[in-house]
């Protein structure tokens, strides 16, 4: 099933530098969650389109939780781990008939507000074309390290990792990887 769940919680002390070695138990402490999604398939609305029947999946729905989960901290990252833009019949016809729009899971993602997402095996289904329509469209960069450019021996597409600095100063990276049976 996909979902949303907190992927971490971190929570780290910092003792302030005027307070060390004075005996002190001053401290403050930082948390950031980071949430992430795997295997959205192009679900948008809780239900299963080969049975029209409610099942607990979709950005629709996941939305509502992934907003309460950032406002519960303002110290969050969201993630999506792969196989996002393929999956149901919106994406199929999107892909197969009419690709003149943006693509419907780049602008929900847009708007839910993800920090990365990282390239899974079936972004490449319906092909290079479709691939880098998502990526134009989406207001967040598209991860992977280990899919490179045989000439220069950079990523293929564009950024292998990001890293983000919160408001308390500290910072948090997430490093793409996709898996590596991908075959094109």
């Amino acid at each position: 099933m996909n979902g949303v769940r907190p992927l971490a919680r971190n929570e780290s002390t910092a003792i302030k530098k005027s307070e060390m070695g004075k005996g002190n138990e001053y401290e403050k402490k930082k948390s950031f969650v980071i949430l992430e999604t795997s295997d959205v398939h192009g679900s948008i609305y809780p239900i299963n389109y080969g049975t029209n029947r409610p099942m607990e999946v979709g950005l629709g729905k996941l939305a509502t939780l992934i907003k309460k989960e950032k406002e519960q901290s303002k110290n969050t990252m969201l993630i999506d781990n792969g196989d996002m833009i393929q999956g149901t019949p919106l994406l199929y016809h999107y892909a197969r008939i009419n690709h003149s729009r943006p693509n419907p899971m780049a602008i929900l993602a847009n708007m839910i507000g993800y920090d990365c997402a990282v390239f899974g095996n079936h972004e490449f289904n319906y092909g290079q074309g479709i691939l880098q329509q998502a990526v134009k469209d989406s207001n967040f960069p598209w991860l992977s390290a280990n899919l490179q450019n045989e000439e220069t021996g950079r990523p293929y597409y564009g950024k292998p990792y990001i890293t983000r600095t919160f408001t308390e100063g500290f910072r948090a990276s997430v490093l793409g990887l996709t898996d590596n049976t991908l075959h094109t």
